[in-house]
């Protein structure tokens, strides 16, 4: 017998594809008509074709928020409006994590809790007391070992080669 409940999955390490592995879970999601909330975390530019083309599709069945400045944040620089707006996003994700979404990705979070910006303990209760039947989806590198203890599944994308290490830039619709 297997038992069917919703999930928490991680989907962390320094390699490229966290982001589009979530958010092609978001589409099979969609094709069962599920519903599907997405927050994204320490983003808030759309330079990003996947926000850009999601954000056309946004219906009562697709939600997609994006809680950050447009420009990139990094971990000794992080200020007050970058946990302002992590704090935003998390008390957003909190409610639609209550409500009838099916799937909740939280975009980058892992990067948020790494940068000391989110209380761990908030999100693990939060995580581990949520409805029964919604499965959450956690990005970003340096996921903490308290997330990956209470997740269902662990994905560890890893950097064997990458482009940008041969000089190439990030590029339109490969990076962002």
């Amino acid at each position: 017998m297997c038992n069917q409940r919703g999930i928490i999955w991680t989907i962390t390490g320094d390699g490229k594809g966290k982001t589009t592995a979530a958010f092609g879970q978001a589409l099979r999601a969609l094709g069962h008509n599920q519903a599907v909330a997405i927050i994204q975390f320490l983003k808030g530019s759309n330079i990003y074709g996947e926000y850009r083309f999601l954000q056309q599709l946004a219906n009562k069945q697709l939600l997609i928020k994006q809680v950050g400045l447009p420009t990139f944040v990094r971990k000794n620089i992080a200020d007050q409006i970058d946990q302002d707006l992590v704090l935003r996003g998390w008390f957003l994700a909190r409610s639609l994590i209550e409500t009838s979404y099916n799937l909740v990705i939280l975009d980058e979070i892992n990067v948020a809790l790494d940068y000391g910006l989110l209380a761990i303990e908030d999100v693990i209760k939060t995580l581990t007391t949520r409805p029964a039947t919604v499965s959450i989806i956690l990005t970003g590198r340096n996921a903490p070992q308290e997330i990956l203890a209470i997740s269902d599944t662990v994905s560890i994308i890893t950097n064997g080669k990458h482009h940008y290490e041969q000089g190439l830039m990030a590029q339109a619709g490969i990076e962002f």
